[in-house]
């Protein structure tokens, strides 16, 4: 989404990164250091090539391509949010995983256990007790906004057994591989990926949900079929919190010694607040610069999608250092 929709009057994520970066007061962009970043990726890529194949490569992402694992993707990203906690994990076949990783595996381990999680049929109506068994924690621990995913799954589950036959494959084929179409289809009929604010008396937009849902399509069915789209590139990278903290600490984004200060002391932002639609903003217009120094630098095949999916999996690598040296912004909400 290039630019405004035109059903909502509202920029879409690049335009209104472009927006927000006129404007911004505490977060700025150095084109020197994204220059060097674009260089830490293609040599980190150029002798093991970084591709859409990566994502069926980690350990808990369904393989198969097949309808089951297209609402599989889903209800993993109507639920891909607010992770950060200093409890929650989750343990499944032997190892304990936090984070996004931990909503994989509570859906895994619910579908092991014969919990048909990924059918509208059962989410529209599941029970509070029965979505706390799947989402149990290690030792009793609670994946945060319990309540809010409870709501998002009900009203989602609802729509798709009352207008789309209980799939979201259905809304797949209503949107003939057009990636502009499926995103209005999913922010207008599903209102948890409606990711937008007001930033200088302008609608702008993230959709960070609503993005990751068409590139984990895209990357799992390896641009066929479900996941083929013709205009794939019009996607941007996915502003939530772990993105830009790895691109500060690369310092591509730089942050205002008032904002640094703020980040630092780990207060607790709001989604809608200035200087978290700049921090978002900076994110995806940085991640636009790295992509087109790789494209017309080094001729890389690689578009902002696989730009979020390195930085996200490069700070997954190195969480101790990046965390102990740059801060994130702490948002609790529903959409990132």
């Amino acid at each position: 989404m290039n630019t405004e929709d035109n059903d909502m009057g509202t920029l879409g994520p690049r335009a209104s990164a472009e927006f927000i970066m006129t404007k911004a007061k505490d977060v700025r962009i150095d084109l020197d250091a994204a220059r060097k970043l674009a260089r830490h990726i293609h040599e980190a890529t150029a002798s093991n090539p970084y591709d859409l194949k990566a994502w069926k490569e980690a350990g808990l992402h369904p393989k198969e391509m097949s309808d089951a694992t297209v609402e599989w993707i889903f209800v993993v990203d109507l639920l891909n949010f607010s992770f950060w906690s200093p409890t929650y994990q989750v343990e499944y076949e032997g190892q304990m995983h936090t984070g996004y990783w931990a909503l994989c595996a509570c859906l895994n381990r619910a579908l092991k256990d014969a919990v048909p999680i990924t059918s509208a049929t059962f989410y529209a109506s599941v029970s509070r007790e029965k979505l706390k068994e799947v989402f149990r924690g290690h030792n009793d621990s609670e994946i945060p906004l319990f309540d809010e995913r409870l709501n998002i799954l009900h009203q989602a589950g609802r729509k798709l057994l009352e207008q789309y036959g209980g799939k979201f494959s259905n809304c797949l084929l209503q949107c003939g591989n057009d990636v502009d179409k499926l995103l209005r289809l999913v922010t207008a009929e599903f209102p948890s990926f409606r990711d937008q604010a007001v930033f200088e008396g302008r609608q702008v937009s993230f959709y960070k949900r609503a993005q990751i849902l068409v590139a984990d399509l895209w990357a799992c069915f390896e641009g066929k079929s479900y996941g083929e789209f013709h205009n794939i590139d019009n996607v941007t990278c996915f502003a939530d919190y772990r993105v830009p903290q790895i691109l500060a600490h690369f310092g591509v984004i730089i942050y205002s010694e008032t904002l640094r200060k703020l980040l630092d002391s780990g207060a607790l932002l709001q989604n809608e607040q200035r200087e978290v639609c700049e921090i978002r903003g900076a994110t995806i217009s940085a991640c636009e610069k790295i992509r087109d120094v790789l494209q017309s630098e080094f001729r890389s095949p690689m578009n902002a999608i696989l730009v979020d999916f390195y930085l996200w999996g490069y700070r997954r690598a190195h969480a101790k250092e990046v965390d102990a040296t740059t801060p994130y912004h702490r948002v609790r909400c529903i959409y990132y």
